[in-house]
């Protein structure tokens, strides 16, 4: 099954189409699938979304194909994901279409209590199918066999159940807070309004899984690995334990992250917007292609951290120290670093245009191709730094430093220093002001 993200599928094609002119037929067929993807993302388990998914899939096709037969289009680089959108919403769709003809079938025996659970679990050997509701107390049984059940307005925290198969399982209004549940699998399962307060979720598996409104403050989630379930959303993950966790293509914008410990996680992909990760530990973080724009990472830490085709529009890096930061082709508009150590960066066309850079430490970083144009860069150093055919046109630089800096071919059309040190800088080819660049500039 193709697992992912509609909304991610959705921002590759916006991304795709970005100054672009397209036909009236793509046009309307994109402002369709957006009201879909709109009222699913509302209500995503809702019986009417089904017509949400086939319009989904429908238009994406429709999109892919007019754009195939325009002219020169057989190649247009928004092809490929409306075709993973479609190909995302049937999966949606026949996983939805199968759990209806489970949940059909099945005619489990209701449980309301949790020795009604155990007698079971002990009697049958497994509790696949069965409904419980309103049961609460504490539950200790290795190995439980839950899938395919329905959990619904229950509360077993305190409960010892490692390695327990919820696969396939439904949770609505579930409290199993401080519970043991490491190893357990939760594949296809469908967890919605529930707490997974400071759980023990260490290992756990999440395949395909949809987790809607759950709290999962103060839960161990280490070497947890949710890069394929279908939808995250609205998860609170405040004093969390990620340290290795992957969270590939989740949406988790808005995510409280501050102070975590997010060593050797996997981000990538993932849709962070606004997120807040202030002080946070970045080792070896991996945010290739994640979307950041508006977050916050006050006094972040991490060295060798990935954040490949990232975005941070708009975000704040103050304090942030992120040394060998291995970011090529970043996209930092307008971002906002002040005292913040990027010094080995790997930045290799990046853009931080409108950016506002205070005392930075842009040190033997690669910065060949990266664009600063029209940043405001105060007392930053760039000694040693590489900024082969770098863009600084219109920029405004204020003491500083560019000492053994290599500039051969960068823009410096409009650039304003004041009292910046060149010493041994190598500008060679570099392009200064243009003067009927600058006309042209002040007529527009």
């Amino acid at each position: 099954m193709t697992s992912g993200n509609l909304g991610d599928r959705i921002g590759d094609i916006e991304r795709a189409l970005a100054r672009r002119v397209v036909s009236v037929q793509v046009t309307e067929s994109l402002h369709i699938l957006r009201s879909a993807y709109a009222r699913w993302n509302a209500a995503p388990s809702e019986p009417a979304v089904d017509r949400d998914l086939a319009v989904i899939s429908s238009r994406s096709l429709a999109a892919a194909l007019a754009l195939h037969l325009e002219p020169g289009g057989s190649g247009h680089p928004a092809i490929v994901p409306l075709l993973s959108l479609a190909q995302t919403a049937v999966a949606l769709a026949e996983r939805r279409a199968r759990a209806m003809v489970r949940k059909k079938r099945r005619a489990g025996p209701i449980l309301r209590t949790v020795e009604e659970v155990r007698r079971h679990l002990h009697t049958v050997g497994h509790a696949r199918d069965v409904h419980v509701i309103g049961a609460e107390g504490v539950l200790a049984w290795r190995d439980a066999d839950f899938r395919g059940a329905v959990f619904e307005d229950t509360k077993l925290s305190e409960s010892k159940l490692p390695n327990a198969r919820f696969d396939g399982a439904r949770l609505r209004g579930v409290r199993i807070e401080a519970s043991v549940l490491d190893g357990a699998s939760f594949r296809a399962a469908t967890i919605e309004r529930s707490g997974l307060v400071h759980a023990t979720l260490t290992g756990t598996a999440w395949t395909d899984a949809t987790l809607i409104g759950v709290d999962l403050a103060g839960a161990d989630l280490t070497e947890v690995d949710l890069r394929d379930a279908l939808t995250v959303m609205d998860l609170e993950l405040e004093r969390t334990r990620l340290r290795g966790s992957k969270f590939r293509g989740a949406k988790l914008d808005g995510a409280k992250l501050a102070e975590q410990d997010l060593t050797g996680a996997s981000f990538a992909s993932c849709n962070l917007s606004k997120a807040r990760l202030d002080g946070t530990s970045l080792d070896g973080v991996d945010l290739t292609g994640a979307v950041l724009d508006g977050a916050s990472l006050v006094a972040a830490s991490g060295r060798g951290a990935k954040a490949a085709r990232a975005s941070l529009a708009g975000a704040d890096l103050t304090l942030a120290q992120l040394p060998a930061l291995d970011a090529p082709a970043l996209a930092a508009e307008r971002v906002r670093l002040s005292r913040t150590d990027l010094s080995d960066a790997k930045l290799r066309d990046a853009n931080l245009r409108d950016s506002s850079c205070e005392r930075v430490l842009f040190t033997k970083a690669e910065l060949s191709g990266a664009c600063f144009a029209k940043a405001q860069l105060r007392r930053c150093s760039f000694v040693d730094a590489s900024m082969r055919y770098a863009d600084l046109s219109n920029a405004t630089v204020f003491e500083c430093l560019f000492a053994r800096a290599t500039l051969d071919g960068a823009d410096l059309h409009g650039m304003q220093d004041s009292a910046s040190l060149w010493d041994e800088a190598d500008r060679s080819r570099a392009r200064g002001t243009d003067a009927a660049r600058a006309r042209a500039e002040q007529t527009r």
